[in-house]
């Protein structure tokens, strides 16, 4: 018996069923259907944003670099959070140096 063809089909149907998963893959992506895996990794974005922003506070401090300190807003990607200061009590970063009679505008 010829089993050539068969095989041939088989290797033909195989291509086929990868191709469609390929495309219902893509179909998916570009559909939003990644929308849910991105609010799962917002929180831990955040969070690491955040230790950023308090590790660049506490080098402001010791530095007594009273711009940072004062003056300069970061972004956090999370939308309860948005924009802080190093002055923000929500990072506990405990500092001596005071933004009292320190003008953060130019000129």
């Amino acid at each position: 018996m010829n089993k050539k063809g068969i095989e041939l089909a088989i290797s033909t149907l195989i291509l086929i069923i990868i191709g469609l998963a390929v495309l219902i893959g893509v179909a998916y992506m570009l559909t939003g259907g990644f929308k849910s895996f991105k609010g799962s990794t917002d929180p831990l974005l955040a969070a690491s944003q955040t230790a950023s922003i308090k590790e660049a506070c506490k080098l402001a401090c010791t530095a007594e670099d009273r711009i940072t300190l004062c003056c300069k807003q970061f972004n956090v990607g999370s939308a309860n959070i948005g924009n802080v200061t190093c002055r923000d009590n929500r990072l506990e970063i405990s500092c001596g140096l005071s933004c009292e009679g320190f003008n953060c505008t130019r000129g």
